[in-house]
Order: structure tokens, then C-alpha cells, then sequence
């Protein structure tokens, strides 16, 4: 028994309101794009979903992450102010430089001959820190700002110069190696600098910000050279230069992406997003042909320059933990949900997504399952939606008796369950029951006329569709947390907060497999059958997932650190595919050999 890694269906962006957002591009082989999610540093072909690489050696949350001109390294930090240089090319990823650096990193930039790096950001002493990629040795002083550091950018030409853009309204200049401060560019600035970026040949510096105003200086002395006032009607929180330095695309707050022409001034191109708040444009970047804008959703807009009235395509992901999966083995396709009520749809062979048009949950999804065409989620705001999955249309929101734990439909059945009760839905019509333990888990037969509920207590309990108890099934040492039947329902696996999971004879309520699964290191949060009914997959609190045989007890297949922070969900596309999420935003495919 082995398993190899499928797919990672990336995340997004990390996004936050009122702050720019700096992503890195590709300046070699001009496809990929390079940023931050979570622990995540993305490494992602912007033209195939599924050319997606994940480093996750970071122990806190990354902030930055920029690849080299080479190719062959890249420089990310994190929150707890390490800098890691390593290698995105090779198989074991070989870190090359571990330094301390800022508490707060806002934007790097490498040299062009990638052995320099420049971080700025907000520091107890210092707003930057510039040192050479192999060693960490400094290579001169980034200082004259009094405020954090926002933008920062290095010359690809020689002479070698750096600029700056920070919060006390300054554009900074430094000259060198070693670098030192020489002059303030905008002495009498007045906004943030949001984004400053050298033009590729080295001819030119743009720097935007709060002041709506894109200035341009000339790349080698920075002398001003001209300026587009009110460039947009917003602040302008990032800006991206045409690998041939003729023209330059900007994102802003006004929820508008333009391309300008750098010599003359004038528009080029004007892309209008839509007037919802999470369509403000908060970074850009121009990679080979490609351009491309990110929300503060994190979704990535592909622009179209021959069509500015719609995309060329929207890249969707999570950049909040994904809390609920469902899967439909005969489209291919699975649903995935995150924190923020984000529902997202997934081409399991393509990476392709697709997101629900109408009013999404305001809170956390903490449920889904798919049932005749409908994708039907119940979320903290006390609510259940039945969504249409071919029109991808929200469904109206629906109360539920208390704060959902899950949902589970067959047939014209839907149950949720609350913290205080049952809700057996049919045809529109709900009946509440309450009970004196707290619902953790729950399945539905519409066939057999049961609804199966995993309790607090350490009991399975089996009622009737009239919400009549017909029996309980004893044996766990902890709540019954996850639950899943066998495809022709005549088994029944469950997994508790005891690290352990059960299969049952779900007619007699003997245990076939007990005592033996007991190898997860926290609560079992999921579990799920093979279409074939052989094997059963779980993912846990510990991070882990685990395939065991039912045929063979004794034999597992362990897959170790599938999601850090746990795995939320798991389910199979077919006999030898299992799809996991988890808190790391990641969605991941896990090719499973049984034999």
C-alpha cells in the first residue's frame, strides 16, 4: 500500500483593507507568479492551475515572497522576522540563508544578478534591511524613513540603485553598493507611498500612492520627469511595468486597473470591476503577456487588453481556512468553504473554479453535501442554503434552530444539526428536535429511513424520519465526531475525539473493526468510504490522513503533514483518489495504491 501527491488546487492571496498587496513575478521564464498564504509561500504557472508548488518550512505567517531574476532562488519572511532564502528547483528545496531580519516585512527586491536583496518593512531600529542572499552580510544601509517602509524596488541595470516608498510620505533614493541614503524624491509629499517600481530596463522609476498621483523620475540620477494626477479617483495601491518599460498597469482602491502609456502619459486601457467593496484592486503585476490584478478577496484577474468590458479569467482560491468539503465523484467536480463563507466549485482535473453568483453566508461555513443538483451549505450566521450547482446561483438563506454544527441530505431529506437539536427537513418543512446531548455528526438514509447522529454522550444515535429514536450504538471513548456509511449502507464508520475510528455493522450495531484504528494523534474531524466501499479515508486534528483497509485491518497507509493545522475535510473522486482540505487553505489530491 502507498500513495503518491495528486494535485494542490492553490490558495489565494493573502489579502488586507487599506494595504497594498505585493505578489512576484516570473522574469525568466515569464509564467509563474510567487506570494504569501498563511505559512505558504505559492509558487503558481499562471496559465495552468495545476502547476502549483507549496513551501511551507515557515513556521509563522509569511508576509512577502519574491522569486529571483535566475529563477533558481527564493526569498520569503514571516511574521516572526526570519528571512529564508531557498531553492524552488530542485527536489529537496535546500534552504540557502536563514537570517533574522525585521519584525515586519512589507515588500523585497533582488538584484539583478540575484546575489543582493533589499527588505523593508517596520523594524525597533530600522525600516529596511538590505544583504547579500548567500551569507546575509549586510551590503549597505536603508535608513531616512520614520515610518514603516511600504514598497521598495532595486535597479535591474547597473548603475545599482534602490528606492523606497513609506508611510511618513516619502520616496526615498540610495545609491551604491554598499547602499546609502542620498536623497528624498517627493520632499513635499503628503500621502503614503504605496508602490515603488524601476521600469525593467532601468530607465525609469513610477511611484503611486494615497495621493492618486503616478510620478515618474528618470532611473539613474531620479530626477522627476512627469506625473499623472489623479490617475484614479482612489488611492493607487500597486503598479507593474511591461517587460518592454513602454507601459505600466496600476491597481486602486476605486475598484479600476488602468494601463498607461510611461512616455506620453495618456490611458491606454481601463478594466471596471464591480462596485462590491471586496472588488477593490489592491495589487497588480505584468508577467510576460500576462496582466494580472487581485482583489481584496484574493481572487487574481487575468486583464484582457483587446476587451477591457470582462476578464480573460478570475483565478479563485482561499486565503481563510477551509472548514467544509463535498464532493460529486460523478462530475468529477468538489465544493469547497471557507471561514469567511466563501464557497468555491473545483474541476478536480483541470483546477478550473467556478464561485455562486447572489448573497453568500456572512459567517463561517461549517457544513456542505451535494444532493440532486444542489449544493447545500449551513454556516454560523444560524442559516442553511440550498445553492443550484448548474446555474451557481446562492440559494435564500434559511433559518436553523441554534448555531449549525452540519448537514447531510439524501433523497428529499436535509438534516441539520444545531448545538441543541435535530432538524429534519422535507419539502420546505422542518422538524425541530431537541436533545439533551449535543449533536457533532450526522447522515441521513432516505432509503432506509434513518438519521444517524454522532453525539457528545459517546453514542451513535439512530432515529426515524419522524425524529423517533430507534436505537443507540455504544462503544466510543470520546463524542462521536465524524461519521460516514458504506456505499450500500450497511456499514458505518465513525471517528471520535478519542483518536479513534470504528467500523460497524450498522443493522446488528456490532463493531467489525474496534480497537485496531487507533493511530491519529487528536480528534478524527472526517471520514469517508471508497466508492468501492474497501477502504476508508480520515483526516484529523493532527494534521494526518490515513487510508485503512477493511479487508485488512492491520494495513494503513499514513500521510504525514497533509494539512498543517488539521485536515477539515476528506472525500473520494473514485476508488484511487482522495481529495483532503485543511487549515493550511490548501485543497490537495492523494493518489492511493492499495495493492
Amino acid at each position: 500500500m502507498s500513495f503518491e501527491l495528486g494535485n494542490i488546487y492553490a490558495p489565494s492571496p493573502v489579502t488586507q483593507r487599506g494595504k497594498a498587496l505585493h505578489i512576484g513575478g516570473d522574469f525568466k521564464e515569464q509564467r509563474r507568479v510567487v506570494y504569501a498564504c498563511d505559512r505558504n509561500v505559492i509558487l503558481r504557472d499562471i496559465n495552468n492551475p495545476l502547476d502549483v508548488f507549496v513551501y511551507n518550512e515557515h513556521q509563522s505567517q509569511v508576509n512577502c515572497a519574491r522569486l529571483s531574476p535566475s529563477g533558481y532562488y527564493v526569498a520569503s519572511s514571516d511574521n516572526h522576522g526570519q528571512i529564508r532564502v531557498w531553492d524552488p528547483v530542485g527536489e529537496d528545496h535546500v534552504t540557502i540563508l536563514e537570517k533574522e531580519s525585521l519584525p515586519e516585512i512589507n515588500d523585497m527586491a533582488w538584484s539583478p544578478d540575484s546575489k543582493r536583496i533589499v527588505a523593508v518593512g517596520r523594524g525597533s531600529n530600522a525600516m529596511g534591511d538590505a544583504f547579500f542572499s548567500d551569507s546575509g552580510a549586510s551590503v549597505g544601509i536603508i535608513d531616512g524613513h520614520s515610518r514603516p517602509i511600504l514598497s521598495c524596488d532595486f535597479k535591474q541595470s547597473r548603475p545599482y540603485r534602490v528606492a523606497t516608498g513609506s508611510e511618513d510620505m516619502k520616496a526615498n533614493w540610495y545609491q551604491g553598493p554598499p547602499f546609502k541614503f542620498n536623497k528624498t524624491l517627493n520632499p513635499n509629499g503628503v500621502k503614503y507611498v504605496n508602490c515603488v517600481r524601476f521600469s525593467p530596463d532601468g530607465s525609469k522609476l513610477a511611484t503611486a500612492g494615497q495621493d492618486k498621483n503616478i510620478v515618474f523620475y528618470e532611473g539613474k540620477t531620479g530626477e522627476k520627469i512627469s506625473e499623472i494626477s489623479g490617475a484614479h479617483k482612489g488611492s493607487i495601491y500597486s503598479l507593474a511595468w511591461s517587460p518592454d518599460s513602454t507601459r505600466i498597469l496600476t491597481s486602486s482602491a476605486d475598484k479600476t486597473a488602468k494601463i498607461w502609456d510611461a512616455e506620453s502619459g495618456e490611458l491606454v486601457s481601463e478594466f471596471v470591476f464591480s462596485s462590491d467593496a471586496q472588488d477593490m484592486q489592491l495589487g497588480c503585476q505584468w508577467v510576460g503577456e500576462t496582466l494580472l490584478s487581485i482583489n481584496l478577496r484574493g481572487d487574481i484577474t487575468i486583464l484582457d487588453p483587446e476587451n477591457v468590458s470582462g476578464p480573460r479569467k478570475v483565478i479563485h482560491g482561499h486565503n481563510k481556512r477551509i472548514t467544509s468539503l463535498a464532493a460529486s465523484p460523478e462530475t468529477g467536480k468538489f465544493y469547497t468553504s471557507d471561514y469567511s463563507g466563501h464557497v468555491i466549485e473545483w474541476d478536480a482535473e483541470t483546477g478550473e473554479t467556478n464561485v455562486f453568483d447572489g448573497i453568500q453566508h456572512s459567517s463561517s461555513v461549517v457544513g456542505s453535501t451535494v444532493n440532486n443538483g444542489q449544493l447545500i451549505t449551513v454556516a454560523l450566521d444560524d442559516s442553511y442554503k440550498s445553492n443550484d450547482i448548474e446555474s451557481f446561483q446562492f440559494g435564500d438563506s434559511k433559518p436553523t434552530p441554534g448555531q449549525p454544527r452540519g448537514v447531510h441530505a439524501d433523497g428529499d431529506i436535509v438534516v441539520v444539526i444545531t448545538h441543541e437539536a435535530i432538524s429534519i427537513i422535507q419539502g420546505g418543512n422542518a422538524n425541530n428536535i431537541n436533545v439533551s446531548y449535543e449533536p457533532k455528526s450526522v447522515l441521513v438514509s432516505e432509503e432506509k429511513g434513518v438519521v444517524v447522529v454522532g453525539g457528545s454522550d459517546n453514542l451513535i444515535h439512530v432515529l426515524g424520519i419522524d425524529g423517533s429514536e430507534i436505537k443507540t450504538i455504544s462503544g466510543h471513548n470520546g463524542s462521536v465526531d465524524a461519521l460516514a456509511f458504506s456505499p450500500d449502507a450497511t456499514q458505518l464508520a465513525a471517528g471520535d475525539s478519542n483518536r479513534e475510528i470504528k467500523l460497524w455493522n450498522f443493522e446488528s450495531g456490532e463493531a467489525i473493526v474496534d480497537g485496531r484504528w487507533v493511530f491519529h494523534d487528536a480528534r478524527i474531524n472526517c471520514v469517508a468510504f471508497s466508492p468501492d466501499g474497501t477502504q476508508i479515508a480520515s483526516g484529523a486534528l493532527d494534521s494526518h490522513v490515513y487510508i485503512w483497509n477493511i479487508a485488512s485491518p492491520g494495513s494503513r497507509i499514513k500521510i504525514q503533514q497533509a494539512h498543517y493545522g488539521g485536515v477539515s475535510g476528506i472525500a473520494w473522486l473514485n476508488p484511487e483518489t482522495v481529495v483532503s482540505t485543511g487549515n493550511d487553505c490548501t485543497t490537495k489530491t492523494w493518489i492511493i495504491n492499495s495493492h
